[in-house]
């Protein structure tokens, strides 16, 4: 199996329309089962702010995780079989390098809405074994999320597979295997990002998949109150 990273990152002009309230056949909010985090998720979500928090002291859980690699295959505690990745141990190296240049950025709010966008992602991909950032229907990160809420002024989004323990998820978002412009590792601490989501799933093909949404501002839907 091979470890994939995908992002994406728009800056575009603030989508239109009023996320404070109900538009009837446009959007809707997000059922409690959409947003309500499992344990892993919440876990994601904490260690990314913990990241956010001391940058440099994520270096110790990087040599921790270099030392899962053997050439071009990392082999994670409790898995049975290796990851196929695109470059060596010394992705790690470099990710650590970076870390040493980091400062503390604020932490990241959750978000239902945007929770909600990251859980359509994976609960299509695991139901079609697909992989990337669009959906069987055609939604990008940005319609997804805009389907609960709007998102203001910068939007980003990662995905994982094959990791189910919360510090490898992020170990593999810093490390970003494969990606040269590491976008997934800036994202992390992208201090233009203030809300995130945060949404993982099985997915037959590797495992798991495990998916965040980050933007600047995003307003949430909610339900029009009767008159």
């Amino acid at each position: 199996m091979r470890i994939f990273t995908w992002m994406i990152l728009l800056t575009v002009a603030t989508a239109s329309g009023h996320a404070e309230m109900l538009l009837e056949g446009d959007k809707k909010p997000p059922r409690k089962s959409q947003y309500q985090l499992s344990l892993l998720e919440q876990d994601i979500f904490e260690e990314i702010n913990r990241l956010r928090a001391n940058p440099s002291g994520y270096i110790s859980h990087l040599e921790t995780y270099k030392s899962y690699y053997k050439d071009k295959k990392i082999l994670l505690p409790g898995k049975p079989y290796p990851l196929q990745t695109d470059e060596t141990s010394a992705a790690v190296e470099e990710a650590i390098s970076w870390l040493k240049e980091q400062r503390p950025v604020g932490a990241l709010v959750l978000s239902r809405g945007m929770t909600a966008g990251a859980r359509d992602l994976c609960l299509d991909q695991k139901e079609h074994g697909t992989f990337g950032h669009i959906t069987s229907d055609g939604a990008d990160a940005s319609q997804r999320m805009n389907r609960y809420g709007t998102w203001k002024e910068y939007m980003g989004e990662n995905i994982l597979y094959g990791y189910n323990t919360p510090w490898h998820v992020v170990a593999g978002f810093l490390v970003d295997d494969g990606m040269p412009k590491r976008e997934q590792r800036n994202n992390l601490l992208d201090d233009r990002y203030r809300v995130a989501g945060v949404a993982c799933s099985a997915h037959y093909r590797f495992g798991t998949v495990c998916v965040v949404n980050f933007a600047w501002n995003y307003l949430e839907l909610v339900k029009r109150k009767q008159p």
